[in-house]
């Protein structure tokens, strides 16, 4: 048990001696519970938190209780609409607790309703005009996903690389240099120099193994 070097008291797991250190300055506020009545202390920092409102109640139980009977403001009614980042819309259409089943995409929900069943998922619905947020059915097109990708090819660029054999800079596609297996690595322009160097590697390790 530690004990104090000035009074040699001992003060156990504590951090400081209370008989010759005085306590630290208490900079919170004493508040009233909007809720209860009762009086509590809450910390500066809380104090000038948003999420905690000031400091109104003394408990969560207390802001729980407090809210009971009023309408969940947070909470958007049925149909409500909202513009994702990609640019598309989705509207709510259940309200079940589960985001996946509660907001869908709003031009394949005027698909689906349109022709009176579920999409699949290998079922994608085309924009004619480009535009994301222009949901007409007039402006929609039900294409499979390997004719969708068709329309909307993702640019791929190559990068140039030296092989590491020979020296020759050559052309390959950016995953191919983030391999996990080393041996898959793009690092030699052929299979030719792959296999000199790889030969290289063997016999190094054939010698190291016969002069051990």
């Amino acid at each position: 048990m530690e004990s104090c070097p000035k009074c040699h008291r001992p003060y156990g797991k504590r951090k400081r001696c209370y008989f010759c250190q005085p306590p630290k300055v208490k900079t919170g506020e004493v508040k009233k519970c909007q809720q209860c009545g009762n009086e509590f202390y809450i910390q500066a920092a809380e104090a000038r938190d948003p999420r905690r409102k000031g400091g109104l109640y003394c408990s969560a139980k207390c802001r729980i209780a407090s809210m009971r009977g009023k309408p969940n403001c947070r909470r958007m009614p049925l149909g409500s609409k909202r513009t994702r980042q990609d640019g598309y819309i989705e509207v709510k259409v259940a309200e079940t607790g589960s985001y996946a089943k509660d907001w869908q995409l709003e031009h394949r929900a005027i698909m689906a309703n349109y022709q009176g069943r579920e999409l699949k998922p290998n079922e994608t619905v085309h924009h004619l005009n480009g535009v994301k947020s222009d949901n007409r059915i007039e402006n929609f097109e039900l294409l499979s996903n390997p004719d969708h990708v068709l329309i909307h090819p993702t640019p791929r660029k190559r990068v140039q690389i030296i092989c590491q054999e020979c020296g020759k800079e050559f052309e390959t596609w950016p995953h191919k240099l983030r391999q996990v297996d080393e041996t898959c690595n793009r690092k030699y322009c052929s299979m030719l120099c792959k296999n000199k160097a790889w030969g290289k590697v063997m016999t190094a390790k054939r010698l190291a193994k016969a002069t051990a």
